[in-house]
């Protein structure tokens, strides 16, 4: 199974939505890529942030639409077949760095779990960089959002080194950008600084703004499903398949 965390820790970045968009991205691509008879495995959604964004935005605070883990699990979790999201788990751990109960039906093989992290850089969030295979950090356009920034970069260079030698940044991701302000221009110059002075790869695709996402959002869905030919659907689109590399 690849764990693939998704962290920053400021808050309204785009984080919990980047988490979803990839997670629905990721099950298309591989189910309408997948050759005649080739199972697909299932997508785990990690939702790590005690504010439960991501739930919200997945399948609401209501227990519609939940299923039991397994035959010896009691713990309900929830599921978005209908967009290729096998299972959808709480961390409601305190900050212990431990993860959910991750335990499922044998018949329901997940092999990618991707996680939502708390806007912290705290025991949780450290627990899940030990676990992780590959971190995207989505990065809002606008200047203050570097703030801590080299601080996230410094860390998981000490975890990779003495703790989890498999982690590795999959990329930057820039969000609500726009090329044409003075404060996007700006912004472009310091994540390349950054970019050059931590070797970490920066996505080439970039996420522009829009109120579709807020939209799709509030209809529990990803704006890929909602709006797939609008501009933020594309471009969501074009940095799952930068990440797969395809």
């Amino acid at each position: 199974m690849l764990t693939l965390a998704v962290i920053n820790q400021k808050g309204g970045v785009g984080k919990t939505t980047t988490a979803y968009e990839f997670a629905y991205g990721i099950q298309m691509y591989r189910h309408t890529s997948a050759a005649s008879g080739r199972s697909v495995g299932g997508m785990l959604l990690l939702d790590g942030d005690s504010q439960g964004n991501l739930t919200l935005a997945t399948v609401g605070r209501d227990t519609e639409g939940m299923h039991i883990a397994g035959e010896k699990s009691t713990k309900p979790y929830a599921a978005r077949r209908d967009l290729g999201i096998t299972r959808i788990d709480c961390a409601d751990v305190e900050d212990t760095g431990e993860q959910a109960d991750l335990s499922y039906h044998p018949a329901e093989a997940i092999d990618y779990r991707i996680i939502d992290c708390p806007p912290a850089l705290n025991k949780r969030t450290l627990g899940f960089l030990m676990d992780a295979d590959e971190v995207i950090i989505p990065c809002n356009a606008d200047v203050f959002s570097l703030t801590g920034l080299s601080d996230l970069l410094d860390t998981i260079k000490v975890i990779k080194k003495q703790a989890n030698k498999k982690l590795k940044v999959a990329g930057i991701l820039i969000t609500s950008f726009n090329p044409r302000t003075k404060v996007g221009q700006i912004f472009c110059q310091r994540i390349e600084d950054i970019k050059e002075r931590y070797k970490v790869p920066l996505f080439e695709t970039t996420i522009r703004n829009s109120v579709l996402v807020r939209e799709a959002q509030a209809l529990k869905l990803p704006v890929q499903a909602y709006k797939k030919n609008a501009p933020v659907a594309q471009d969501y689109e074009v940095a799952v398949k930068e990440y797969l590399h395809i």
